[in-house]
């Protein structure tokens, strides 16, 4: 017996405009008595601290923003003995949101948008 094709038709959420580093900065300006160039410094100072502090192997809290630390696994080895720091895979920089981060999630809205449908070379219609 011959199954007919199910389609599935998933959701996905996409970014929208990119705030550049100056337009952050100017709108934090806007809403505080720092100056577009004194927000600047900070954010400058912060990520210099931030790459310190990771290399270190601190965790750095930035209360609700959040946390960020490094992780890092390695290959495995039969025996202790066997093992060194060169078996160490490329470090990541973790980033945890906090609480009033998270609470922003609760906020986010959703809606359907037009697709439109093309056929390739294959038989699986593509969604552009």
């Amino acid at each position: 017996m011959l199954l007919k094709e199910q389609l599935f038709f998933y959701g996905q959420v996409r970014a929208g405009e990119t705030v550049s580093y100056n337009e952050l900065c100017e709108s934090i300006s806007l809403i505080s008595t720092a100056s577009k160039g004194d927000v600047s410094c900070v954010i400058d100072g912060l990520i210099q601290i931030l790459k310190q502090e990771l290399l270190k192997g601190s965790v750095i809290d930035l209360s609700g923003l959040g946390k960020f630390h490094m992780v890092a696994g390695s290959k495995g080895v039969e025996e202790e003995k066997d093992f060194n720091a060169s078996l160490f895979k490329k470090g990541r920089i973790v980033f945890t949101p906090g609480a009033e981060l998270k609470e922003t999630r609760g906020k986010l809205s959703f809606r359907k948008l037009d697709v439109k449908t093309v056929e390739k070379t294959c038989d699986l219609p593509h969604a552009i």
